[in-house]
């Protein structure tokens, strides 16, 4: 869409109190970190709320960031990662779709839609949190290794192996998922 230079200069724009490039940036990021933070989190009502708490962090910080050291789309997952730590360190926990299970007017045959997406969700949900937090970035979100490196203070090997074990760990859990349906 734009420019590295031409981002880093709308970034410049709303550290002045421009809304139009906010707006902009909004527009364009929401949806990513909405996306982003609702895998992560696997909740999308806090997935929501977390984009919207990273967007809100730009406008009232938008002149700490630094294009020299990356990416806008880096700071902003970073933000975001780090919100949804906030909220694990305060006693939230992750409730799945399996919270929907019982409830009036949802019947067994729409959760059964959902059996792959849940397990899914469930076995990356087991991920420890920085596994899942490499693997969302990675493969959901497609930032380069050293970019996923920046966004959870990590150097580049210890990325690299993160996404190995997440990938391990991940496979096995819905191997044996698919073994218990049968």
């Amino acid at each position: 869409m734009w420019t590295e230079a031409e981002e880093g200069e709308r970034v410049r724009q709303v550290a002045r109190g421009d809304r139009q490039a906010f707006a902009e940036l909004a527009a364009h990021y929401l949806p990513r970190l909405e996306q982003f933070a609702t895998r992560l989190s696997g909740r999308p009502a806090l997935g929501e709320d977390l984009a919207q708490d990273t967007l809100l962090q730009l406008w009232l910080e938008a002149r700490r960031f630094d294009p020299a050291r990356g990416r806008l789309s880096t700071w902003l997952y970073r933000i975001a990662r780090n919100r949804f730590l906030d909220q694990q360190r305060q006693g939230w926990r992750w409730q799945g779709l399996e919270s929907l299970e019982g409830q009036e007017g949802i019947s067994d045959p729409a959760l059964e839609q959902f059996s792959e997406v849940r397990e899914v969700q469930r076995a990356l949900q087991r991920l420890p949190e920085r596994q899942r937090s490499a693997l969302l970035l990675s493969y959901y979100e497609g930032l380069s290794q050293k970019e996923v490196a920046r966004v959870l203070g990590l150097g580049l090997r210890a990325v690299e192996s993160l996404i190995v074990r997440a990938r391990r760990a991940l496979g096995k859990s819905l191997e044996e998922a698919h073994e218990r349906t049968r």
